[in-house]
C-alpha cells in the first residue's frame, strides 16, 4: 500500500512523514550531498591528525631522527588546518 501523496498545505506545514532527508517543507537542499559527503569526511580527517600525532609521539619517544620529527609535525599542521576548513565548511553548510 502506498501514502497518498499529501496536499501542499499538509506539505508546507512540515510533516515530516513526507519530506525526506536533507529537504525542507518547501525546496529540496542543494547542499544536502554535500552535507552527507562532509560527514564522513570529519572523522577521517580527525583520524589523519591522530595518526600523524602519534606517529610524531613514537618517533620522538624512540629518539628518532629530529628531521622525521619537524616533517611530521608540519604533516600535522597542515593536517590539523585541512580538518577545520572542512568542519567550518559542513557548519556553514549546515547552517544555510
Amino acid at each position: 500500500m502506498r501514502p497518498i501523496k499529501p496536499s501542499p498545505q499538509v506539505a508546507a506545514a512540515g510533516d515530516s512523514r513526507y519530506i525526506r532527508r536533507g529537504e525542507t517543507a518547501g525546496r529540496p537542499s542543494e547542499t544536502a550531498g554535500m552535507n552527507n559527503f562532509l560527514q564522513y569526511l570529519i572523522p577521517v580527517a580527525l583520524g589523519a591528525v591522530a595518526i600523524v600525532l602519534l606517529l610524531g609521539l613514537i618517533n620522538m619517544m624512540r629518539g628518532g631522527s629530529g628531521n622525521r620529527s619537524q616533517q611530521l609535525m608540519r604533516l600535522r599542521v597542515l593536517l590539523q588546518f585541512a580538518a577545520i576548513v572542512i568542519m567550518m565548511t559542513a557548519l556553514y553548510l549546515t547552517a544555510r
